[in-house]
């Protein structure tokens, strides 16, 4: 008898069929190299529990650790490919390239703006298509990650807790992509927690933080980073453009005793980042864990951890051209185990005692209680596919080619409106702006009704960095991949003649 594939119950498999398979079945022959379906060969098998095991063994110094998880990651992603197509890439992954499901020609024309990219995406397939200026709150999907949720969603089975094949189907394909962002991030599996988005990442931190402290954070915060910290928040005004104050945060560690320190990558109003070294300097010479927010650049730069220096960090899927429902936490194994469980019940135990004393599952199946959303990982598996595609320096340039356009031709045809910040050339993050005389509100509707362009108006769940900025509620454009220059040219032209319009 052939050896069952522990992946054969995969639903993205497609098994052969026909005649000729059924002979080859009944004379037992295995055909090593064109299968269709996925097949883990025994040794492979062998090595990849064992470096699991050993990657994800507490206490273990983490040289180690991170010497076992590329083999790991290597055998499982082999493990997700089919036979045929694992012999044709093997040259490669032997020089530690990542491997991509699209043909070499299709990956050429896949540009930033560029009209095979656009295709990918149905939203932007209607006729006229809109102009979507809004990815700061969130992105619209690809082809790609619309059919991994879907292939998610043809069967269902409980995911940790099944033992029949579409059960265990559903914790392969839930841990494939737990694999697949700690790959992206640079970290071992284990360390990767699923929540629902980053503000339900920062609740799961914030209410399991322990009382040994006070919480820092900049009142140039989003509400989400800001309002679960809020009763033992020592909040800092930021600098004139918005920025973290370094130099508050040395006086406030100096003065209290500090546990966490609470930031943004960037803005989602001005765009500015932080000088994230400097902070986690003072942080961790003060004894303080850092907190990094990276909701609103996921999208836009590679999140490497170790470069970094942070020791949590959160983002959300749908902000990434991932689907709603899916966001992550990332923490070192030690600050992880620091963090009480707050949500309890299915999958966050391995035993209830008699007085109802839970035993605790390993980080970081305690944090995820209940059936998790198995689509939703599998679309922000998807998502990180796309955009390690096209690049990060890529799509760097291209947004920020576009953000300077932005700012060229608004400061050219519209000299009535204000920006919120002067311009970083350095960002592609989103632009705020408000017109004198004239409500966000009222604007943002007329553009969308006069040439369906998308963009947000309002405080942008920021309120407090808009009243120590003295600003008014604002306009706000944000970029994508699938933004091109024509567009930003639209926008314009639209905001000029409407403000004509008004008489401003």
């Amino acid at each position: 008898m052939p050896v069952r594939s522990r992946h054969r119950t995969d639903p993205r498999v497609r098994p052969r069929t026909g005649a000729a398979h059924e002979r080859s079945g009944r004379r037992g022959r295995r055909d090593r190299t064109a299968r269709s379906r996925v097949r883990t060969p025994r040794a492979d098998q062998r090595r990849l529990r064992a470096a699991r095991r050993s990657a994800h063994r507490p206490g273990r110094h983490a040289r180690a650790r991170r010497r076992d998880l590329p083999l790991a990651r290597g055998l499982a992603r082999r493990a997700l490919r089919p036979a045929g197509a694992r012999a044709h890439h093997d040259g490669a992954a032997s020089r530690g390239e990542r491997q991509v499901p699209h043909r070499p020609a299709e990956r050429a024309a896949m540009k930033p703006g560029s009209e095979p990219l656009r295709a990918r995406f149905p939203a932007l397939r209607t006729s006229p298509p809109p102009i979507y200026l809004d990815n700061a709150a969130t992105t619209q999907k690809p082809d790609t990650v619309i059919e991994a949720v879907r292939e998610a969603l043809e069967s269902a089975g409980a995911v940790s807790r099944a033992v029949h094949p579409l059960g265990h189907a559903a914790t392969e394909r839930y841990e494939a992509a737990r694999e697949r962002v700690a790959e992206h991030l640079g970290v071992p599996p284990h360390e990767i927690v699923f929540t629902r988005n980053t503000t339900a990442a920062i609740h799961l931190v914030a209410c399991g933080w322990p009382a040994d402290g006070a919480v820092v954070a900049s009142r140039a915060e989003h509400h989400a980073n800001l309002l679960p910290w809020r009763e033992r928040l020592l909040p800092l005004a930021p600098r004139p453009d918005g920025r973290f104050d370094v130099d508050a945060l040395r006086e406030q560690l100096q003065r209290e005793r500090v546990s966490l320190v609470a930031l943004q990558h960037a803005s989602n109003v001005t765009g500015l980042g932080t000088d994230l070294d400097a902070v986690v300097d003072l942080a961790h010479r003060h004894g303080a864990v850092v907190l990094l927010d990276a909701a609103q650049t996921a999208a836009h730069r590679p999140l490497e951890v170790e470069r970094l220096g942070v020791d949590l960090l959160t983002f959300s899927g749908h902000k990434m051209y991932g689907p709603e429902g899916v966001g992550v936490l990332w923490g070192r194994t030690e600050v992880l185990e620091r963090i009480r469980p707050v949500q309890i019940g299915g999958g966050t135990v391995h035993a209830v005692s008699e007085t109802l004393e839970p035993a605790w599952r390993e980080v970081p199946w305690r944090f995820e209680a209940g059936t998790p959303d198995v689509a939703a990982a599998a679309g922000l598996a998807a998502a990180l596919d796309l955009l390690e595609d096209l690049g990060f320096d890529a799509i760097a340039a291209h947004e920020r080619a576009l953000v300077a356009q932005l700012h060229s031709q608004l400061e050219r045809r519209v000299p009535q409106l204000r920006f919120a910040v002067p311009h970083d050339p350095d960002s592609c993050g989103p632009v705020s702006f408000w017109v004198p005389g004239l409500s966000p509100h009222t604007l943002a509707k007329a553009l969308g009704d006069a040439a369906g362009i998308c963009v947000r108006s309002g405080y942008h769940c920021a309120e407090p960095l808009h009243r120590a900025l003295e600003l008014p509620p604002t306009l706000r454009v944000s970029v994508g991949v699938y933004n091109t220059s024509v567009e930003i040219e639209r926008f314009v032209d639209t905001l000029a003649e409407l403000l004509q319009l008004h008489g401003l």
